[in-house]
């Protein structure tokens, strides 16, 4: 609508360039029009078992690692981290994840997450034992030693 020099748009133009606008913003954020600078680093997770207990691993600094350890708490069994630098691989949490379609009291994963913090070497150390008996061998143990490095590193598993 025109009123003497001025345009002013009518309710349907006003919807009509809304909507574009939402559209050409859906639009770059998937062409990634809104992407962080090219220096941030797209950080990685790292699945460790059992199997990987007593090898190294090279990490960059905010990747995660996951540990999934088979567990059977009703037993009184448990994993514990009985050695480790919180500063250099924090952990995030612990949970227990019971295996599918397994009958009450069945085992299944203790899934730990770990987050490295910082650059630095750490030997991780955890083990599977009744909490109130510490005086008796431990059932398993689980070990790896872990680098973490700057930014743009390799990460490597070895045994």
């Amino acid at each position: 609508m025109i009123l003497g020099s001025k345009w002013l748009p009518s309710s349907t133009d006003t919807s009509v360039s809304v909507v574009c606008l939402c559209v050409s913003f859906v639009s770059l954020l998937g062409c990634g029009g809104f992407n962080r600078s090219d220096s941030t680093k797209k950080m990685s997770e790292v699945t460790l078992s059992e199997a990987d207990s007593g090898k190294s691993i090279s990490l960059v600094v905010g990747d995660t690692i996951i540990l999934r350890l088979n567990e059977s708490p009703t037993t009184g069994y448990r994993w514990a981290v009985e050695r480790g630098d919180s500063r250099i691989i924090a952990l995030r949490h612990s949970d227990y994840e019971r295996a599918q379609d397994s009958a009450v009291g069945a085992g299944g994963q203790r899934v730990l997450v770990f987050e490295a913090r910082r650059s630095g070497s750490v030997h991780l150390s955890l083990q599977l034992r009744r909490e109130w008996e510490r005086e008796k061998p431990i059932a398993r143990s689980f070990d790896v030693l872990i680098q973490v490095l700057v930014q743009g590193e390799r990460k490597t598993v070895s045994p």
